[in-house]
């Protein structure tokens, strides 16, 4: 039984979603999923067979299609007054991130939501509650409880309202699981692909306000949150007999909730071909016994060997 991984990692997504159409197009397929932040948007669709519409979305999305209030304005009078309509508007939030959950109403119907079960698909989406707790949500509750946790899981707090359920609120599950693998191993996979969005080294272009360095400091926090969840990982799926196929999908960029269509198409296209070369490097390393590989793990430093 296969599984597909997804980790947070904002506009990087497209990335990841080339990624994952480029390993679709190698004959990899799978029918369990776990996802959060951005994840959690990609992995229904992957399991609905949405592959256009992905695309559609990680390639034509802008700032203005997800933000209602922007609280990245570049001049300081902007960013003020975005971020006091949208206390306003929140009482919690310096912005207005709910265009996004008209996004998904647009791009998941409830018909491709009856799809994934008949298929006998099943998706796990994280949610991290400002109680401290972690929620994981399968597609076996209502179709508007689960676009809502599609949209939780997707909300960066600080910059969006997120959802409440039962008097806690919900937010982005990668700040407490931004590499959700549990879910997996949990429900029997056997092997499992994981995407990990990431810059190697995230800083911001330039720091023109205090929420580009609130982004600047999520964004570091989380690369360090997804080292320590894929160690674990590691370890869980050692001790169950696992195999992990980690796949590092990266992407330069100072703000990872800023979304410019013609840098994530850019991005989408070079996730494509970086897994078809990632599984020609496999063939090539195999067939000339220089190495064995047998994670899908192609450091950098093997890029000479592509065919």
């Amino acid at each position: 039984m296969r599984g597909l991984c997804v980790s947070g990692g904002g506009s990087k997504g497209a990335k990841g979603a080339g990624y994952i159409a480029g390993l679709k197009s190698i004959g990899i397929n799978w029918n369990k999923y776990s996802g959060t932040s951005v994840g959690a948007l990609i992995v229904p669709m992957v399991a609905a067979e949405l592959d256009y519409d992905l695309r559609q979305l990680m390639c034509r999305t802008s700032d203005k299609d997800v933000w209602k209030v922007d609280p990245f304005k570049k001049k300081f009078l902007g960013s003020a007054f975005s971020w006091l309509r949208g206390w306003l508007k929140t009482g919690h939030s310096l912005g207005d991130f709910s265009g996004l959950r008209n996004l998904i109403d647009i791009n998941f119907s409830e018909q491709n939501y009856v799809k994934i079960s008949s298929i006998s698909k099943e998706i796990y989406l994280c949610m991290a509650g400002d109680d401290g707790s972690i929620m994981y949500i399968d597609n076996n509750v209502d179709y508007e409880f689960f676009k809502d946790a599609m949209y939780a899981s997707s909300s960066p707090p600080v910059f969006s309202q997120g959802i409440e359920i039962d008097g806690v609120k919900y937010f982005d599950g990668g700040i407490r699981d931004h590499v959700p693998v549990q879910p997996l191993i949990d429900c029997g996979c056997t092997e499992i692909d994981i995407i990990v969005h990431r810059t190697e080294f995230p800083k911001p272009n330039k720091v023109e306000n205090v929420l580009d360095a609130a982004s600047f400091l999520l964004s570091s926090l989380l690369y360090d949150v997804s080292y320590s969840d894929i160690m674990v990982s590691k370890l869980q799926a050692k001790g169950k007999d696992v195999k992990l196929n980690i796949y590092y999908a990266e992407a330069e960029t100072g703000n990872s909730f800023s979304f410019d269509p013609v840098q994530m198409t850019k991005w989408y296209r070079e996730g494509y071909l970086d897994a078809i070369a990632t599984k020609k490097t496999i063939y090539k390393l195999k067939q000339d016994d220089k190495a064995e590989f047998i994670q899908g793990i192609v450091p950098n430093s093997l890029k000479k060997f592509q065919s």
